[in-house]
């Protein structure tokens, strides 16, 4: 496991997202900073995680974020989390410059 699976697991694991069907999906505040400037908005979250893949997926995601993706894997993309606060994914070299922080509501 890479570290930015180990981060994604620890994130679900600390905020109890995990369902008893085995389902990982939540609504979320997701904060992007790109160009210095920081925009909000209310997402649905889904996390599949399986032996190969550990990924995230913003799934109702705001057009004024159409630069960033919709699926983010783990073994491509830096995540970190920060214990208690959030889940912070940063872009690819390949991409627009930004960073994620994904907070679950109500938490």
């Amino acid at each position: 496991m890479n570290a930015s699976a180990e981060a994604l697991t620890a994130f679900i694991r600390e905020f109890k997202l995990k369902k008893s069907d085995g389902i990982v999906a939540f609504p979320a505040t997701v904060q992007m900073y790109t160009n210095g400037k920081v925009q909000v908005i209310q997402s649905e979250v889904q996390v599949i995680s399986s032996d190969h893949l550990d990924s995230l997926y913003l799934l109702s995601p705001d057009d004024d974020l159409a630069i960033i993706p919709e699926m983010f894997e783990a073994k491509h993309y830096s995540m970190d989390y920060l214990p208690g606060k959030c889940l912070v994914i940063n872009s690819k070299d390949d991409e627009p410059v930004f960073s994620l922080r994904i907070i679950p509501n109500g938490r």
